[in-house]
């Protein structure tokens, strides 16, 4: 099965394997593991197979759908280490989600995240398994990028529209937002707490926990609407969620939308006047959508809105 993107530039990037191959004079062999329709294909030490080392890939495949890649990197004596990448798992597929580098199995440098959006690039990356060709698209909608330090967030991020114009900026080494002109530099009140990256990211991360924890199916049964009480203390940590109004829901809906706004990373900006950082409670209004994106499969696509 090969996903063709026409006449687009491609870069090629092969991925192909043998019996065994030799690095740095280290004998490595190629394995391959099957979970239902996920699979991983990675190197191992010729001489001890249970420690991996060299090239790793998982994916699904299907005659229907392709290559559906999920992730790819290296492994260095058991650790990941290098360049990952890491893909959304959800339509539309092979649209990459992170990318950055592994130190010894820590995050640690720059890492860029990207919108669930196909890119309008026309350079390619062709990639092969064992069996399969996928085309990648060589880069993906920046939504924001910044600094790892020992597998945590450091120092400035910032936020990004599709078109690479920065809307926010937050310093998660003194966890403050970073004034972006001059007028923003006088604003020491805040009257209400706002989570790290704004809107956008609140609803980007929900969307995003929903479908890699699976809290919220993506078969419709637990659609609805609700608006959910959170208080957010002076540092800046959400706690204390009750459900204020709801319309249409069931229990079960309820309880796996309270599940999931505890899910998601805790990053908010207190609320503070002159300087001060305070307790405050908020309201989130939180409506889910099931659009239904093949006819004849049971895929849909659970949107959030909030108000």
């Amino acid at each position: 099965m090969i996903t063709n993107p026409g006449s687009k530039t491609i870069l090629c990037f092969i991925i192909l394997f043998i019996a065994a191959s030799s690095v740095s004079g280290q004998e490595r062999k190629l394995l391959k593991r099957v979970k239902g329709a996920e699979y991983e294909e990675f190197e191992v030490r010729s001489d001890n197979k249970k420690v991996r080392d060299g090239i790793y890939l998982k994916y699904k495949g299907s005659i229907q759908l392709g290559v559906i890649v999920l992730e790819r990197g290296h492994y260095r004596n058991g650790a990941k280490d290098g360049v990952w990448e890491h893909f959304y798992s959800v339509r539309p597929y092979n649209v990459l989600e992170e990318k950055g580098t592994m130190i010894n199995g820590f995050r640690e440098g720059l890492w860029e995240e990207f919108y669930h959006i196909e890119p309008t690039s026309d350079s390619y990356i062709e990639m092969r398994t064992d069996e399969l060709t996928v085309y990648l698209p060589e880069s993906g909608v920046l939504f924001s990028r910044g600094m790892y330090e020992n597998d945590k967030k450091v120092g400035i991020w910032e936020f990004l529209y599709p078109g690479n114009y920065t809307y926010k900026k937050y310093n998660y080494s003194t966890r403050q937002p970073v004034p972006l002109n001059e007028a923003d530099k006088n604003v020491t009140s805040h009257e209400r707490p706002e989570y790290v990256g704004g809107k956008s990211r609140l609803e980007h991360e929900l969307t995003n926990t929903s479908f890699k924890t699976g809290i919220i199916k993506s078969n419709g049964s637990n659609s609805g609407s609700l608006v959910v009480e959170v208080t957010i203390n002076e540092s800046g940590l959400a706690d204390n969620f009750i459900i204020k109004s709801k319309t249409e829901t069931t229990k079960l809906f309820e309880k796996k939308a309270l599940e999931l706004l505890q899910e998601i990373p805790n990053e908010w900006i207190p609320k503070a006047t002159n300087g001060m950082s305070e307790k405050a409670v908020i309201e989130i209004g939180i409506s889910v959508i099931y659009e239904k994106v093949l006819s004849n499969f049971s895929t849909s696509k659970i949107q959030f809105i909030l108000d």
